[in-house]
């Protein structure tokens, strides 16, 4: 949003939550942004990843006063499959996926993971 000419579609619903949108940011400064924002009472909830021309770009949706939440990245899909087993032997669920194409490293997976969806409590469950 540095330029003005940053474009969003969303559904907004008021409530009386703190939750902050943070948008645009190539990886290292995104996560530094995430690591920051965490470090100050913010959690993840949504993240999102897209690629303009060669470069790719993060955008979060950040929530205060939610249970701990850990984010992963740029993982093949049978290193998501053990980090899902990992997080739910240490009480964490999946709160957001995102699936994205890297250059040569193929398709990769990002999470969000939570100690509690007050959304869904259904576990996720990963298909072969």
């Amino acid at each position: 949003m540095k330029n003005g000419d940053d474009l969003f579609h969303g559904v907004w619903r008021k409530t009386g939550d703190d939750v902050l949108v943070r948008t645009g940011f190539e990886k290292s400064a995104f996560f530094d942004e995430m690591k920051y924002l965490q470090n100050n009472g913010y959690d993840v909830i949504d993240v999102e990843t897209f690629k303009n021309s060669v470069k790719r770009y993060w955008d979060a949706v950040l929530k205060k006063g939610i249970s701990k939440t850990k984010l992963v990245s740029d993982l093949t899909l049978s290193q998501l499959k053990a980090k899902i087993q990992e997080m739910k032997n240490d009480g964490y669920i999946v709160l957001d996926i995102e699936s994205y194409i890297a250059g040569n490293s193929g398709r990769l997976w990002g999470a969000v993971f939570s100690k509690q969806n007050k959304q869904n409590k259904a576990s996720f469950k990963m298909r072969s």
